[in-house]
């Protein structure tokens, strides 16, 4: 019998150990993400007491759902689409309202944001869906309307007014680095952006230089002098003076 109860004691400690792995479709994991949100205090405070604005969008539907316990027309309930790798946006007339909440209630939205946006203080929420995210949870919005869209017109008053900004968002979205790809435009320009971004491609190393992926094209057989020269220039300059640019250039990205 000693020996049956250190066995099963032994069973006991293994399963202890025992870890589960589980896999969700993407529609699977937004019904998770809604119902992780809804549960947030600072959610259901403004749910209770309070303003709150949700977005359209593929999860920010469920979200929706789970605070309210129904969406109307929640199959249109879509702000933009990937459709065979091509970048959709659905037009103003195919969506439903934007959702507007005070203290529970659902409230005809304003015609601008800046009116829905007048009574939002910092207990106030503002769920807007995401377009990508990466491995330190930095979330990307692209901005499909000339003026930044309903992020542009939303940030800055919630920034502001201390408001509660959410972004819920699934890992199928997850790429390299949202702060790389938000940088982008920036160093190529728009329209190699939309080209790069819309078709893919591969560039030869004059139309990497062109587009500022690279800063100096040299001969193969010239590789090393220019190395030289650089890192001449580099230890030409203080090492405090060196150390104070770097770690501005690393502020700046």
């Amino acid at each position: 019998m000693a020996n049956v109860g250190r066995t099963n004691r032994l069973q006991e400690i293994e399963m202890s150990k025992v870890r589960a792995s589980f896999v969700f479709t993407p529609w699977e994991g937004r019904r998770i993400i809604g119902k992780a949100v809804a549960a947030m205090p600072v959610v259901q405070n403004a749910h209770k007491s309070g303003e709150m604005i949700i977005a359209h969008g593929s999860t920010n539907v469920f979200v929706a759902e789970e605070v309210m316990g129904e969406v109307p027309n929640k199959e249109f309930y879509l702000s933009g689409q990937v459709i065979n790798n091509v970048l959709c946006q659905t037009q103003p007339e195919e969506k439903p309202p934007i959702i507007h909440l005070v203290n529970g209630a659902l409230t005809p939205p304003a015609p601008r944001m800046d009116e829905m946006l007048k009574n939002f203080d910092d207990t106030s929420v503002f769920i807007k869906g995401g377009n990508a995210v990466d491995t330190e949870f930095n979330a990307g919005v692209f901005c499909a309307h000339p003026g930044c869209g309903t992020i542009g017109f939303a940030m800055g008053i919630m920034a502001a007014r201390g408001g509660h900004l959410i972004i819920p968002i699934g890992l199928e979205k997850l790429i390299p680095s949202v702060i790389e790809a938000a940088l982008l435009p920036g160093l190529i320009g728009w329209g190699k952006t939309r080209e790069l971004l819309l078709m893919g491609g591969n560039f030869d190393a004059d139309e990497a230089l062109d587009m500022h992926f690279i800063e100096k094209l040299v001969p193969a057989a010239e590789l090393d002098s220019w190395v030289e020269v650089w890192l001449d220039r580099i230890l030409a300059a203080g090492p405090v003076a060196v150390r104070a640019q770097k770690a501005l250039i690393s502020q700046w990205e």
